[in-house]
């Protein structure tokens, strides 16, 4: 079976995941719209200046990826999706991350790979009312290292019309921190704006995202959202997370020098996933002579 017949049309496996052939395909693996914010994201690594240092890598988080019948194009189910990713974080010695999402068994796949691989992550819940969100924490504590909502999910078509997603603001979101005993993160930092609220709330970190152009069109390159604002939320967290079109060791160092502490990569990790299983994540990062 060729990749084309694997991922169903909706990804096309490109040597370098810059979001120009997948435009507009959502459900699926492209940028909304145009796609014109995933490919902003690309294009940042690669032309943003910045002097780094060739020693200094940020750690590597595998994203939180769900939604293999719909994005992904169904060649895997969910839970196999979920294990392997897993285990082929584990084989890269990388932090891995999980997802929630609809319906509910995304979140609870992701955490019953964890559990049977004996490993911990990151997991990020979507915006729910307070009950719900409750309820999904103490199902996943077990398995967290730290826990984070994606404040930037509420346009995703996949999430139009579920029932219980709310626009979270400082109320919300402190009234979820005060009750949990992991170290939290806010999902989803692209603007200036929102600054005053990591300022009040003083969280564990932040990822700068705009995650990864699925929510808006037409956005600046996350590498220049994370220059613009790292010298503004580095007084208030403890660690930066950037997340969105990075693919190269020197991507990975320019991360780096503009104040990340650590990166998020998902399609080409879960696009590797589904081709080579739980050597995927080692693959692509040797391919790219990124070296942990």
């Amino acid at each position: 079976m060729n990749k084309a017949e694997i991922f169903n049309g909706i990804c096309f496996a490109c040597k370098i995941c810059n979001g120009k052939a997948c435009r507009g395909i959502i459900p699926g693996m492209g940028g909304l719209g145009n796609g014109n914010t995933f490919v902003s994201n690309y294009d940042s690594w690669e032309n943003i200046k910045i002097e780094s240092n060739k020693d200094k890598m940020p750690k590597i988080v595998f994203a939180p990826m769900t939604g293999v019948d719909e994005n992904m194009g169904g060649y895997l189910s969910e839970r196999e999706f979920h294990h392997l990713a897993v285990k082929a974080s584990k084989k890269a010695c990388i932090l891995h991350s999980i997802g929630d999402g609809f319906p509910e068994y995304k979140l609870e796949y992701g955490a019953e790979a964890l559990r049977k691989n004996n490993s911990r992550g990151a997991v990020f819940l979507k915006p729910f009312r307070h009950e719900l969100l409750m309820k999904k924490y103490n199902s996943i504590k077990d398995v967290a290292s730290f826990v984070g909502i994606d404040i930037d999910c509420l346009c995703l078509p996949t999430l139009k019309g579920v029932k219980d997603i709310v626009d979270m603001g400082y109320e919300e979101l402190n009234s979820f921190i005060k009750n949990i005993d992991i170290p939290f993160i806010i999902k989803g930092i692209f603007d200036s704006s929102q600054i005053e609220l990591i300022r009040k709330l003083r969280p564990f970190g932040v990822v700068v995202s705009n995650h990864g152009g699925r929510v808006f069109d037409n956005g600046k390159g996350i590498a220049y959202i994370l220059k613009e604002l790292e010298n503004e939320i580095r007084p208030f967290v403890k660690e930066i997370w950037v997340d969105g079109g990075l693919r190269k060791r020197e991507h990975l160092l320019k991360a780096k020098a503009l104040g990340a502490d650590r990166v998020i990569i998902g399609r080409p990790f879960a696009v590797n996933t589904i081709l080579y299983r739980e050597k995927g994540v080692v693959r692509f990062l040797e391919e790219n002579s990124i070296c942990l």
